[in-house]
């Protein structure tokens, strides 16, 4: 495996090229000397208190306007989302973002094209992409592993209990080569991914 170097995006179809020039640009402006460790996303479904909080602790407080936050042995560079305590922006299909404010919140003005463009750009600059499904209906995270494998970034797919994972047989194809166990409860989720990422450091 190696470290990737794209850093390029190219706009949805659906999407006007200034907004995808315009996060290009933000994030060329990003200090990647604060930042260290792989670059990894982490792919699905979102919801209010999510396995992300387990793996990235400071991930709640940092909103959905980040691109990159440095956490313990990694940089996380997507999915974001608001993270008020009280979930105004959680809700079916809203990625965390989309849903309706609430209690006077505000939350980010976003749009399903900027969310796609933010996750499309976190995905070109990972080292590694990381898949934690737990929910047959994944339709996003489904996509986002096949953005990457035709990007050349290596991932890996790991399964919550209950879930039938001869049904995603087709990802686990071209999924990276790491010692890890299909099937992780989210209680050792935490030890899985630590051992992933040193697998990743051994490899460079």
């Amino acid at each position: 495996m190696r470290t990737n170097k794209k850093a390029g995006v190219a706009a949805p179809a659906n999407t006007s090229r200034p907004l995808a020039t315009s996060i290009y640009r933000i994030t060329k402006k990003l200090d990647a000397s604060k930042f260290s460790g792989p670059r990894v996303f982490i792919a699905g479904k979102i919801r209010r208190y999510c396995f992300r909080h387990d793996l990235a602790p400071n991930l709640r407080s940092a909103g959905s306007g980040k691109f990159a936050l440095q956490c313990d042995g990694f940089t996380y560079v997507g999915p974001f989302m608001d993270a008020c305590d009280h979930g105004c922006r959680h809700g079916p299909s809203s990625h965390g973002v989309l849903g309706v404010p609430g209690f006077g919140c505000e939350g980010a003005a976003t749009s399903r094209a900027d969310v796609y463009l933010r996750n499309q750009f976190g995905i070109q600059i990972a080292d590694l992409v990381v898949a934690y499904i737990d929910a047959p209906d994944c339709y996003g995270t489904i996509f986002e592993l096949g953005f990457a494998a035709s990007n050349g970034i290596p991932y890996v797919v790991l399964f919550a209990p209950g879930i039938d994972i001869s049904d995603f047989w087709y990802l686990q194809q071209s999924q990276a080569k790491f010692r890890a166990p299909h099937v992780v409860s989210r209680k050792k989720l935490l030890s899985v991914f630590a051992d992933i990422l040193a697998q990743w450091r051994a490899a460079q």
